[in-house]
């Protein structure tokens, strides 16, 4: 957010989209309102996986230890291990977690502090293959027990004592040591060893909070005082392409074989240059997204102001029109990157072709209000050089709106004829959801369900020059 300053004033302060009529819904470029999701996503067939080398962080023993975090099987494989220190069946090997083959099960070993082949303990129920879920697997040295626990559900438990074997092993995710490979995705996992007051008085606590519900949390929810109470090592949060680093420790990964990127689970607020898979409105907390990983925009900082870049290739952000509400006001502050933009956008009901609602091929602000309350109308001409206003399906009966640039109107009420009005199911940010997309930076978004006049839409085209 930057201030805008008249005389001294901070016209910021004084007015903002709020204060307009109705239920005003402002999207703000930002890490305070915009959010990355994403997964680490491995392929069998390529053997991926991601490693760190042995250190005492990492080594176990005869002491409490825990692993947790989220695990999306994308097909069954064979034996597909999530994490390990080593084989836990052969020599030298620390500990496992992984697939059952056919099953789907889930399993947790450790291997025996002599070196001798360890017990396993076995989660009963079946993985639901393409769906996430959080799985707690840990080593209770003072009940010499290891335990594993399937989204913040029941506990399977199975005697263990001695402690386990130290090894040298790397700590890798994705993979049984070097076999057996994962075909799937994992996001936010988190690594602790030796909590002060004993793994039995935390593990509940540790599982409630990072299932969160089934919505899973990043390491920037948690707090110091938890981080200490849990023995917290490490977290890697895994939702940022190519970004396999230790968010609390030093064991940052390295990527071996290409692990790519992937849709995920839990969510964590963008910075420069992160996909944006969720925008939220400022003062109604009203969301618009993207699931698929592939068409996210980007946020980015460029020259000192925030902006949501859209590829003009795929990026869209999508919002239902219940969010919106008709009649309806669309305004945004954005700059048009190399080519045209489209800036709205309204998906048609009933599978009918989408039309340009917004265009520019300049640099501009664009502000459209639909009396009708229902959809723009297409004007002929295209209502100049470098504006038009774009149906969604099929022609209105009767349309009055105003689409202006900067303050100037630049198409006035225009009528058609032919085919009943008809309502988008989708509102779009960037482009439709089925094609005619805009390279364009997004300062913001504001949208009101009344229509504007006088000094209300003087003050929101006044805020969105100031915003960029």
């Amino acid at each position: 957010m930057f201030p805008i300053i008249f005389g001294g004033i901070n016209r910021r302060e004084r007015w903002n989209p709020s204060r307009l009529p109705g239920t005003p819904r402002e999207w703000l470029a930002g890490p305070d309102y915009c959010y990355t999701d994403g997964s680490a996503a491995f392929t069998t067939a390529s053997s991926q996986s991601l490693s760190v080398a042995s250190n005492s962080t990492l080594q176990t023993g005869d002491v409490d230890f825990w692993v947790a975090g989220w695990v999306n099987r994308t097909s069954v494989v064979g034996f597909d291990g999530v994490v390990s220190k080593g084989l836990a069946l052969s020599s030298g090997g620390e500990f496992d977690l992984f697939f059952n083959n056919t099953s789907n099960q889930m399993t947790w070993r450790v291997r025996r502090s002599d070196d001798a082949s360890g017990p396993a303990v076995v989660q009963p129920s079946a993985f639901s293959i393409g769906e996430w879920a959080f799985v707690l697997a840990w080593h209770d040295a003072t009940n010499d027990v290891i335990r594993i626990r399937l989204n913040d559900g029941t506990v399977y438990t199975t005697a263990m004592s001695g402690g386990g074997f130290v090894s040298t092993n790397p700590f890798r995710f994705g993979a049984l040591s070097t076999v057996n490979p994962l075909n799937g995705r994992l996001a936010s996992w988190a690594w602790g060893k030796s909590p002060p007051g004993g793994i039995a008085s935390v593990i509940s606590t540790i599982s409630s909070r990072l299932y969160a519900g089934g919505n899973g949390i990043v390491y920037a929810d948690t707090t110091p005082a938890e981080r200490t109470a849990w023995g917290l090592v490490s977290w890697w949060d895994l939702v940022r392409s190519g970004n396999f680093t230790d968010s609390h420790g030093s064991n940052n990964l390295t990527n071996n074989n290409g692990v790519g990127f992937g849709a995920g689970l839990p969510r964590a607020r963008a910075g420069d240059t992160d996909p944006v898979s969720a925008w939220v409105d400022r003062w109604q907390g009203t969301t618009v997204s993207q699931t698929d990983p592939l068409r996210r925009p980007t946020l980015r900082l460029v020259s000192g102001k925030w902006v949501v870049r859209f590829d003009g290739v795929n990026d869209v952000i999508i919002g239902g029109n219940a969010d919106v509400g008709f009649p309806l006001t669309l305004a945004s502050a954005y700059n048009g990157a190399d080519t045209d933009g489209v800036t709205f956008g309204l998906s048609p009901s009933g599978g009918g072709v989408p039309r340009v609602l917004l265009y520019d091929a300049s640099n501009r602000g664009l502000l459209v209000q639909t009396a009708s309350g229902n959809v723009l109308y297409l004007n002929a001409a295209g209502s100049g050089a470098d504006v038009m206003v774009g149906l969604l399906s099929g022609s209105l009966s009767s349309f009055s709106g105003t689409l202006r640039k900067n303050g100037t109107i630049v198409a006035g009420p225009t009528a058609g004829s032919g085919v009943a009005s008809t309502t988008g199911t989708q509102w779009c940010l960037g482009g439709f959801a089925t094609g005619s997309y805009a390279a364009v930076d997004i300062y913001s978004a504001v949208s009101t369900p009344s229509l504007l006049g006088g000094s209300d839409l003087q003050n929101l085209e006044t805020y969105l020059a100031g915003v960029m």
